[in-house]
């Protein structure tokens, strides 16, 4: 386990050794914000595993929590919400969007695994629920204060439709708009529900010039642009092997077989293939929805196809 600090009051929580991480075998990073009566929570992770060492961590230190800030709700950043705040009444903060599925868990997973529900439901429990809490609304691209410190909330849409990035004492924390390139490499696939936003809300962190940059996975990093640009090259080579496999009509599922064997994508297990299946989707329909490919219904199942000489344009 270990808390790195950035700024005498902005670090984060980086490792937990003593507990199994996620199905995803990524560990999720939670912000820390010293306050003037304990420490603001970026995220909170999986559930209560997760949650009994964060609460074991900060009293190592003699901190407690005051809040907890979701970036967005996925269950890998607000899973141990509940057990956090039913412990230490902390308040929780997202945005309006976000909320609705803190205040109504079970919708989450419709979000997150699309058709793959109910096998994915099951699977995830030994990780935690989303139980269902009554968060206090922020807007993204606002200044608030909490316990004394301020901060600012970016509006960071793409990867979820309320997600947004909080900074602090000029250090940055991005959740899950944009990773080190490292955990990029590793893992490939970026789930987005809306490609066009997640290029713009990674453009966004790519214009600012903060001292340090803490995503919701992998390490912390120094050089936005530098990650920005890895972001798109990956886009760019996932973009090109859709267009290699769709050069003649090809059905959904094989698209995505053809993509995620040129780029080696992880589809093994049923959430890498559900967040793989769920990045690819939005990727071909912004493409259909640009004009670079056609889409039509055959035999039941669903096709893509590049359009004859049209360029490809930018996620």
């Amino acid at each position: 386990m270990a808390i790195e600090m950035f700024t005498d009051r902005v670090g984060y929580i980086k490792r937990l050794d003593d507990i199994e991480t996620a199905h995803f075998e990524i560990f999720t990073n939670i912000g820390l914000i010293m306050s003037e009566h304990g420490a603001i929570l970026i995220d909170t992770g999986w559930g209560e595993k997760q949650g009994k060492a964060i609460l074991s961590e900060l009293a190592r230190i003699g901190k407690k929590p005051v809040a907890i800030i979701n970036t967005h709700a996925h269950l890998d950043h607000a899973g141990a919400n509940k057990y956090i705040s039913d412990r230490t009444g902390c308040p929780i903060y997202c945005t309006m969007f976000e909320s609705l599925f803190l205040r109504g868990a079970d919708n989450m997973f419709h979000v997150l695994f699309s058709e793959m529900v109910l096998p994915l439901k099951n699977g995830l429990e030994e990780y935690g629920r989303l139980e269902k809490t009554e968060p206090v609304i922020i807007e993204g691209d606002s200044h608030i204060t909490i316990d004394g410190v301020e901060l600012y909330t970016v509006s960071l849409p793409g990867h979820s439709d309320g997600h947004i990035g909080i900074i602090c004492d000029d250090v940055f924390f991005t959740g899950d708009a944009l990773l080190d390139p490292a955990a990029m490499k590793k893992n490939k696939a970026m789930y987005m529900t809306s490609p066009a936003d997640m290029r713009r809300s990674v453009e966004r962190i790519m214009a600012t010039d903060c001292i340090k940059y803490i995503p919701a996975h992998g390490p912390a990093f120094d050089d936005a642009r530098l990650s920005g640009e890895y972001y798109f090259k990956m886009m760019e080579r996932i973009k090109k092997s859709m267009a290699d496999a769709a050069s003649e009509p090809v059905c959904f599922e094989e698209l995505m077989r053809r993509v995620a064997e040129r780029v080696r994508l992880h589809v093994e297990a049923l959430p890498y293939y559900s967040t793989v299946r769920v990045m690819l989707h939005s990727l071909a329909n912004a493409l259909v929805l640009d004009g670079s490919f056609e889409c039509f219904v055959k035999e039941g199942m669903l096709y893509y196809k590049l359009k004859d000489g049209d360029a490809l344009e930018a996620f």
